[in-house]
């Protein structure tokens, strides 16, 4: 009589998906924290810093001076939605200007983590939210201290809490709508996402 052995449980192998998936991001956040960066590369962070500096000294108004008089001069350091230099102020204000990467990382995060369960609610394979957490340019912009990955954290959220209102309480509708809400204080065009009409 030959012995065989009982097939893999499909549980273990979805727990050994989930790992590959947090032993990626864990990776990564830890290549960021050991690369952590010290010099805005994109002009448009430049205003998204200097925004948060001034939303962490509790001013909408930030200060320079002005080469000819010499004087200060106040100014709007920022025209983009508030989102992100609201998020950023608390990190800045407790860590100085680099504080304000950590919400890039924090939006890379969430949006993997988001997209994963989004991907397990509708029954797909939790793994293919590697597709996105290992896409160069999601890669490059958890590093840059502007609105995409935050933007993309928030509208993977809000989908995955719309998706769950189909099955679950009215708590996840409120916060489903919460999220669209607040899609439009990081990137206003991002609650066409959405809107579910």
């Amino acid at each position: 009589m030959s012995s065989s052995q009982p097939p893999p449980s499909p549980q273990a192998g979805t727990w050994l998906r989930r790992r590959w998936l947090a032993a990626w991001c864990v990776a990564h956040l830890v290549a960021f924290v050991a690369t952590w960066p010290d010099v805005p590369l994109v002009e448009d962070e430049a205003h998204y810093i200097d925004a948060a500096q001034a939303y962490a000294h509790g001013s909408v108004f930030s200060t320079r001076t002005d080469f000819q008089t010499l004087q200060p001069v106040r100014y709007i350091p920022s025209f983009y939605p508030v989102g992100t230099s609201l998020a950023q102020a608390p990190f800045v204000h407790w860590f100085g200007w680099r504080g304000a990467y950590v919400v890039p990382m924090l939006g890379f995060l969430l949006s993997v983590v988001a997209v994963a369960w989004l991907l397990r609610r509708r029954g797909l394979p939790q793994e293919f939210a590697l597709l996105m957490a290992t896409f160069l340019p999601v890669l490059v912009l958890s590093r840059v201290a502007m609105s995409d990955t935050i933007t993309t954290g928030v509208v993977a959220l809000g989908l995955w809490l719309f998706v769950s209102t189909q099955e679950t309480g009215r708590w996840r509708t409120v916060l489903a709508g919460f999220a669209a809400g607040l899609a439009i204080v990081f990137r206003e065009a991002t609650v066409l996402v959405l809107d579910r009409k």
